[in-house]
């Protein structure tokens, strides 16, 4: 052991380090060296240079760059270990030490056994971590990860399951899924191989609900991609330099496969190219920053990311006309645009023809992070939240959910917001988020009074009618419900098997209930009062 430090003590005598070079031994959990480990230099995640360790574990980089690069060294049989770069203040000398890995392996399914593919896997050990995808039977493998305690967990965008395992040398660990994770459809987009390369789906749900990251899903080399749905989604995929027939797709979760071809594009079929910088508001770049690109009605047309100065490009079939709008996901970023909008976890600001070099400045993101609790303290599990303009009431500028825990997490830009939470069963809670730059702000919710309608459906002998649709329209609403009316203008139900109905949770004012029938439709106007409960008798006609 002592000639190995003496060794390395020779080298930085013998070659003065400049302020560049790194350098550092690489060890087992005993203190041995590990001969022949791989160090690659790494910016922006991909691999610019590499060497490998001697015979005493001793390994150097000269002329490392000074930020943006890592290190990330790994050998068989052990877990590889990644050193952050963070600038003059990071020690030259690095040593590793690489711990004794094993193999997880399992299989992902949903509530009703069915295999989820193409859905992220991560075992999580320390700070560390390791990324897989399962294939189209839903199995993952896991290779190589330390062995002792990790935490294996999936992610698909909507719902997660993880589980707590002790690894000796080799664990399975399959994960379920909880009920309501959306069903795997295939998307695939045909086309050159080499179009692939960097190309995406974008997922946006019909209700505009908040999607993680933006909801994309990258395809794979042969054009292909695993996506989840459970709702009403729009499906539009992303190819560089290409564009798809169609160019998205409204689908459902019956939907099996999702067809598109790809077509390349010519300099004659309106090719424009984007550019411009990305700053923050003090001046700092932001490094590998996701930057979309859409039509005004919202047609997703491209997406690219900050280069390591701070500047981007993009070329787009740009429409004919209309404006364009450019977006930054709310993950820790927002656009300080006086003209931005807020929708799909994304700030927009608009972009016109005008616009030669676009010129965009960031400010960090504030989060609401909140229990959501009724009057009596009582967590209120799986609301459905609404974040709307308190200036502007009936504007609702993004929607959420909360765990069955009854949390509440989601970024937003700097502003103040109305929030207003709606349980399953109807009951309405509110309240008021000053979101600040980089702050966390716990909201302090009081339950809304609001007002229900109960009734029976009829036919014209009296007798009860199961499955008629009831629509209710609200004709006017008191001024302190308007945030809330901005959600519940119109209400959807159905009858049961009895001919009953019910529907909780309704603000206070002037309502309307349409029923169908023959030739005409049936309408009932009714005042609904906090509180309160009204019976109705309906005979479509």
């Amino acid at each position: 052991m002592q000639c190995n430090v003496f060794g390395i003590a020779l080298l930085v005598m013998g070659a003065p380090l400049t302020a560049q070079d790194a350098i550092g031994r690489v060890l087992d959990v005993l203190g041995d060296p590990i001969p022949a480990a791989l160090v690659e230099v790494l910016v922006d995640g991909k691999t610019v240079r590499k060497t490998y360790a001697d015979g005493e574990g001793v390994y150097m980089i000269p002329k490392l760059p000074a930020l943006g690069a890592s290190l990330r060294i790994s050998a068989k049989g052990k877990a590889s270990k990644q050193l952050q770069n963070r600038g003059p203040r990071t020690p030259k000398v690095r040593n590793a030490t690489l711990l004794d890995a094993g193999k997880v392996h399992g299989r992902v399914t949903n509530s009703n056994g069915q295999p989820v593919a193409g859905v992220a896997v991560i075992a999580v050990y320390g700070k560390d971590s390791l990324r897989t995808r399962t294939n189209a039977s839903g199995h993952y493998v896991l290779d190589p990860v330390p062995l002792g305690r990790l935490t294996v967990h999936v992610r698909t965008g909507e719902s997660t399951a993880q589980q707590d395992i002790r690894l000796r040398s080799e664990s399975t660990c399959n994960l379920e899924l909880p009920k309501g994770t959306g069903l795997p459809r295939q998307v695939r987009v045909q086309g050159p191989p080499a179009a692939m390369q960097g190309a995406c789906v974008q997922l946006i749900s019909a209700d505009m609900a908040l999607l993680p990251r933006g909801g994309r899903v990258p395809l794979a080399d042969d054009g292909t991609a695993i996506v989840l749905i459970n709702q009403l989604t729009v499906i539009t995929p992303i190819v560089p330099g290409f564009v798809t027939d169609p160019l998205g797709r409204l689908a459902t979760n019956g939907d099996s496969a999702l067809r598109f071809v790809a077509s390349r594009l010519g300099e004659g079929d309106g090719l424009t190219e984007l550019k411009g910088k990305v700053r923050t508001t003090h001046n700092k770049v932001v490094r590998g920053q996701p930057l979309y690109v859409c039509d005004q009605s919202g047609r997703m047309l491209g997406t690219t990311t900050v280069d390591r100065s701070g500047n981007f490009k993009l070329r787009i079939v740009r429409p004919s006309s209309g404006f364009l709008r450019i977006g930054v996901p709310l993950d820790s970023w927002e656009l300080t645009d006086d003209e931005r909008t807020l929708r799909d976890g994304c700030t927009w600001a608009p972009i016109y023809a005008s616009d030669d070099s676009i010129e965009l400045w960031l400010q960090k993101t504030g989060t609401v992070s909140s229990a959501i609790r009724d009057a009596k303290g009582t967590l209120l599990a799986l609301a459905d939240v609404t974040i709307a303009d308190p200036y502007l009431s009936y504007h609702a500028l993004a929607h959420s959910a909360c765990d069955r825990s009854g949390q509440l997490r989601i970024a937003l830009p700097v502003a103040d917001y109305d929030v207003l939470a709606v349980t399953p069963d109807g009951l309405v809670c509110k309240g008021h988020a000053r979101i600040r730059a980089g702050g966390s702000v716990d909201v302090e919710w009081h339950t809304v009074a609001t007002g229900a309608v109960t009734g029976i459906v009829v036919d014209s002998d009296g007798q009860p009618l199961p499955g008629i649709e009831l629509f209710l329209a609200a004709r006017e609403i008191s001024n302190e419900h308007l945030v809330h009316a901005a959600e519940r203008q119109m209400a959807r139900i159905t009858t049961d098997r009895r001919g009953h109905f019910r529907c909780r949770g309704l603000p206070p004012g002037d309502w309307t209930i349409v029923a169908p029938g023959e030739p005409d439709f049936a309408t009932t106007e009714l005042t609904i009062k906090t509180n309160n409960e009204i019976s109705l008798q309906i005979e479509p006609r």
